[in-house]
C-alpha cells in the first residue's frame, strides 16, 4: 500500500496509469463490500466519486476502522496512549483526517481512573457479569447473580457472598466490578482484606496521613469489594479503627459494598468477638451493621467457568 500511495500522489511519474487506476477501482470495490466501513462513509456523505478522489485517506480509514474494531472486541487497546482512531470530515469534496484516542484506550484510561484498588489477577480484567461465554451460573447461585444485576441497575443493598474456598466468589465479584466500570457507574475498589488491613494497620503507626487517606478512600469509593472478609488478622484495633469506621461511613452514605468470605456472618461475628464484654458488644454492632444492609446472605456453591 505504501508503494501504491507514493505513486498515486504523482500520476505523471507512473508508467502504467491504467494499472494504477484499476487498483483504485479494486480498493473502491473492496470498501463497497465492507458493509460497516461503507455505511460509515455513506453516513458522512462520502460518495464513490469523492472516495475515488481521496482514495488514500479513505483506504487509511478502512484500516483504522478495523483496528479499532479489534480493540473493542478484545476490550483492550493494542497500544493505549499511542493508538489513535482516524476520523473523517467532509469539506466540500475533500476528505479531511482527524484523529482521536482509540475508544478502547479511552475506556482503559477511564478504568484506571475509576478503579482505585485492584487486588485480583490481571487475567480477570475482561470478565463481565453479562458474558455467558466466560461465566456460567448454576441455578443454586442464580439469586446471588440476580442481586448483583439489581445492583447494576441502582440497588444499593450490600451483598454478602459466602462459600468455601475456590468456588468462584471473588471471580463473580470481579466480573460485577468490571461490568460496573464498563457502564461508567462510578469508582470501585477491590481489596484483599488480609493484605490491605495489615497495610492499613501498619500505616497507623508509620504514616498517619497515609492511614487517614486510605480509610477515607475506602469509606467513599462508590463500590467497595472486601474480598476474603474474615481472613484478615483480627483484633480489636482492626475492628474498631478500620472495619467499623469504614462500614459505618459507607452505611451513612448508602454506598454499595460487597463481601466475599469463606465464613458465614455469624462466624465472622464470633471471630471478631474477642474475650471482653466490650469486644463482644462491638462485634455484635459489626454483625448488625452488615445484616441491616443486606437482603440475603448468599452461599456460593461453585461458579463453573465457561
Amino acid at each position: 500500500m505504501s508503494e501504491f500511495k507514493s505513486t498515486l500522489n504523482d500520476l505523471t511519474k507512473v508508467d502504467d496509469k491504467d494499472a494504477l487506476l484499476a487498483e483504485v477501482e479494486d480498493i473502491l470495490r473492496d470498501i463497497k463490500n465492507d458493509k460497516s466501513v461503507y455505511n460509515a462513509l455513506k453516513a458522512l456523505g462520502i460518495t464513490k466519486e469523492i472516495a475515488r478522489k481521496n482514495i488514500i485517506v479513505v483506504s487509511d480509514f478502512q484500516q483504522s476502522f478495523h483496528e479499532v474494531e479489534t480493540c473493542l472486541k478484545n476490550k483492550v487497546c493494542r497500544a493505549p496512549g499511542e493508538h489513535l482512531q482516524l476520523k473523517l470530515r467532509l469539506d466540500g469534496d475533500v476528505v479531511v483526517r482527524e484523529f482521536e484516542p482509540c475508544p478502547a484506550a479511552k475506556a482503559f484510561e477511564a478504568r484506571k481512573l475509576n478503579l482505585w484498588y485492584d487486588d485480583f489477577p490481571s487475567e480477570w480484567d475482561n470478565l463481565r457479569l453479562s458474558d455467558t461465554k466466560s461465566i456460567t451460573i448454576s441455578n443454586n447461585n442464580l439469586t446471588a447473580v440476580q442481586a448483583l444485576l439489581k445492583a447494576i441497575n441502582g440497588d444499593k443493598s450490600w451483598i454478602y457472598l459466602g462459600g468455601e474456598r475456590r468456588v468462584g466468589k471473588s471471580y463473580l465479584a470481579v466480573a460485577f466490578v468490571n461490568e460496573y466500570l464498563a457502564k461508567e457507574l462510578g469508582s470501585a475498589a477491590v481489596i484483599n482484606t488480609s493484605r490491605r488491613f495489615k497495610e492499613i494497620n501498619d500505616l497507623n503507626f508509620n504514616d498517619k496521613e497515609a492511614f487517614n487517606n486510605i480509610i477515607s478512600e475506602l469509606s467513599n469509593v462508590d463500590l467497595l469489594v472486601l474480598d476474603g472478609f474474615g481472613d484478615e488478622y483480627i483484633n480489636d484495633f482492626i475492628r474498631d479503627t478500620i472495619v467499623l469506621p469504614i462500614l459505618n461511613e459507607r452505611d451513612s452514605k448508602n454506598l454499595l459494598t460487597i463481601f466475599t468470605s469463606r465464613y458465614t456472618l455469624n462466624t465472622v461475628k464470633d471471630l471478631y468477638s474477642g474475650k471482653s464484654k466490650v469486644s463482644s458488644i462491638r462485634s455484635e454492632q459489626l454483625h448488625e451493621l452488615i445484616l441491616s444492609n443486606i437482603n440475603n446472605e448468599f452461599y456460593i456453591t461453585g461458579i463453573p467457568l465457561g
